[in-house]
């Protein structure tokens, strides 16, 4: 592992993965132009092996299997790390654009939280005028029915003509004032008919509003987890790089970094299997030299 800078600002930090990966590539390319040439070597010294009766003696067969295998095998160990280098990007390109998907995730969230606050109050409003209006059927019935009982019982107690025409009267207003709450009562039913339905049509946007809303959270989520993961990735390095001047210096004493032995610090964006270990930051300090030393201490 090479030795980390101290910072990592995101976009300098995609430039570094995306030369890293082309000259992997590069390297691969290289390889890979090697091997048809080295296989051929092989064969055809192969078959010019010079034989005795006991053994035979080499003449260079093994030196090029050798090396065909540790091409073979570089070949595989890069295209693993331009996989790896792949998905870092993927995270470092995600970080990078995070700040935005998160104002904009924000900005739904809060919209959809506004839609839904105005959709819950006229929700209570259509609830309310649905009451009220159920009361004013109610009433209606019950002044309709008092009005028949009325002309009934007036009608019935009648004790001579005048006072039977009176409570005829009175029995012909019940009855238009029944057949008139009638009509007022199928009208004021459609009425909440209709607000049912429109309430119901409201219900149904403020769920496709909390619907939008956890899609929003969950972008909001992706976006913070990206970023903060990147920072963990650029801290996790800078770390590194300070742990591997530290093992340096500590070789001057003669010092091999003992006291980071426990470290290990996992990296995110690697399919989860790459992690920061006392190895990594060994192998860096190999490349850390005096001036680099002091430079840093400076």
């Amino acid at each position: 592992m090479k030795a980390a800078t101290r910072k990592h600002p995101l976009p300098n930090r995609a430039e570094q993965l995306r030369q890293q990966r082309d000259d992997y590539l590069g390297e691969i390319d290289q390889l890979e132009a090697r091997v048809p040439g080295l296989e051929a070597k092989l064969a055809d010294l192969r078959k010019k092996v010079v034989r005795t009766n006991l053994h035979h003696i080499d003449n260079g067969s093994h030196e090029v299997m050798v090396e065909l295998s540790n091409t073979r095998a570089r070949i595989n160990s890069l295209r693993g790390h331009v996989e790896e280098v792949d998905h870092s990007l993927e995270l470092v390109e995600k970080a990078e654009s995070a700040s935005a998907a998160i104002a904009q995730a924000m900005e739904q969230i809060n919209t959809e939280q506004r839609l839904q606050a105005s959709l819950q109050v006229r929700i209570e409003q259509a609830a309310t005028r649905s009451q009220g209006i159920q009361e004013e059927i109610a009433a209606a019935q019950s002044a309709a029915e008092s009005a028949e009982q009325a002309a009934g019982q007036a009608l019935a107690q009648a004790e001579d003509a005048k006072a039977e025409k009176a409570a005829r009267t009175q029995l012909e207003k019940a009855v238009e004032l029944a057949l008139a709450t009638e009509a007022t009562i199928r009208v004021k039913r459609r009425t909440i008919e209709t607000m049912e339905s429109e309430a119901a049509n409201i219900k149904q946007q403020a769920a496709d509003s909390r619907q939008r809303e956890q899609t929003a959270k969950a972008e909001l989520s992706e976006a913070l987890w990206s970023k903060y993961a990147e920072d963990w990735n650029a801290a996790a390095k800078n770390l590194a790089n300070i742990g591997a001047h530290l093992v340096a210096a500590d070789r001057i004493n003669g010092g091999w970094g003992t006291h980071l032995t426990k470290l290990h610090i996992p990296l995110f964006g690697t399919q989860d299997r790459e992690t920061l270990t006392r190895t990594e930051v060994v192998d860096a300090s190999d490349e850390v030299s005096l001036d680099a030393l002091l430079a840093l201490a400076r």
